[in-house]
């Protein structure tokens, strides 16, 4: 008797999931063995097919047959030879090959190849424009999500989602969302967002958000931000930002920002920000603003920008049209005017109020006496 349960389990364990389960238990609770659509329990099955509802402990030896989004669900804990397969997967799922659902997976996900949602296979499966996942997945070569990824999630090669990611994202070469990333996103290669960065993206060679960035993106080459940018940017090489910034920007060549910045900046080369410039500035060669430089500029060659209320230092030359503070540098000229104290070489305004030391100093505006002077010169208080 027992040789022929024996033998009818696994037939109905191996066979075509189309044969009906050993059920052993009330209703639809106890141990099943064989392709049961519904059960509680312990079950135990060859290749699910069309599987309503399973809670408890559900075992596969190979893929899920069926396709389709609406493939059920399992609840409990999956486990699987190939992987476990369902429309939503609840609970703790481990699979050698896979761990897939084509809605949703809440709870842990481990695979030596792949953890995904939204799709029927990570080896290509049809797409559902959905998927969201939600706890910590663990993929040998990636994890992916149509949607949303929120918690702990580690891809060999790399993890991504259609969405948001939220949590913490790692991934062996790169980490990118379709959307918004919140938390903590490191990339080997690089770091993506569609949308909008909270929290820290890190990417060995480069990290880019499309949308605003608040917290810190860093790069070993480069690190772009596509609109309004506040925290603490690093690049290795350079550093844009589309709109205002704030914070700490730090780039080996050279950073930019395409409205006004507030706050540190140093770069090995040059810097140039669009409007306005309120802060530190530090450049190897040179430093451009757009409009406004306030605070401190300094640039191994030269600073530029129309009005300061700073000082600004270089080896060869700064220029603007109207200095309100302290200039140095072998060659001083400000347009309009000069408020302050101007110390070079070469000192040009046509308006002086305050003093110049230098070699030459010229102010257009004095009395004719005083326009062209040795050494110093001042103008009307």
């Amino acid at each position: 008797m027992r040789h022929l349960i024996a033998s009818v389990a696994l037939t109905l364990l191996f066979a075509s999931p189309a044969l009906a389960s050993l059920d052993i238990g009330p209703g639809t609770t106890g141990v099943s063995i064989g392709n049961s659509p519904e059960w509680t329990g312990l079950r135990l099955n060859f290749a699910d097919n069309g599987i309503d509802r399973v809670r408890g402990l559900n075992f596969t030896v190979w893929r899920a047959n069926g396709d389709g989004p609406g493939e059920g669900e399992i609840s409990g804990v999956g486990l699987g030879v190939w992987g476990p397969k369902a429309g939503r997967l609840r609970g703790l799922h481990l699979g050698i090959a896979e761990v897939i659902a084509s809605h949703d997976v809440s709870g842990v996900g481990v695979s030596l190849i792949g953890v995904g949602s939204g799709t029927t296979s990570i080896f290509g499966g049809d797409e559902y424009g959905r998927g969201r996942m939600r706890g910590v997945f663990l993929g040998g070569l990636g994890v992916a999500a149509g949607t949303d990824i929120k918690g702990i999630g580690f891809g060999g090669l790399g993890i991504g989602s259609g969405g948001n990611m939220t949590g913490i994202m790692l991934g062996g070469l790169g980490a990118g969302a379709g959307e918004d990333i919140t938390g903590l996103a490191v990339g080997g290669l690089g770091i993506g967002a569609g949308g909008d960065l909270t929290g820290i993206a890190l990417g060995g060679i480069g990290a880019g958000v499309g949308g605003h960035a608040r917290g810190m993106i860093a790069g070993l080459i480069g690190a772009g931000v596509g609109e309004s940018f506040s925290g603490i940017g690093l690049a290795g090489i350079g550093m844009g930002i589309g709109e205002e910034a704030k914070g700490l920007l730090v780039s080996g060549i050279g950073a930019g920002v395409g409205e006004s910045f507030t706050g540190v900046a140093l770069s090995g080369i040059g810097m140039g920000v669009g409007e306005h410039f309120r802060g530190i500035a530090i450049s190897g060669i040179g430093m451009g603003v757009g409009e406004s430089l306030t605070g401190i500029g300094i640039g191994g060659i030269g600073v530029g920008a129309p009005e300061t209320r700073a000082l600004t230092a270089a080896l060869i030359t700064t220029r603007g049209e109207y200095m309100t503070g302290v200039t140095v540098s072998a060659y001083n000229k400000w347009d309009y005017r000069m408020e302050g104290l101007a110390i070079g070489l070469l000192n040009i305004t046509d308006e002086l109020k305050g003093v110049q030391l230098g070699l030459l100093n010229i102010a257009y505006s004095n009395p004719g006496w005083r326009r062209i002077l040795p050494f110093v010169n001042w103008g009307n208080q």
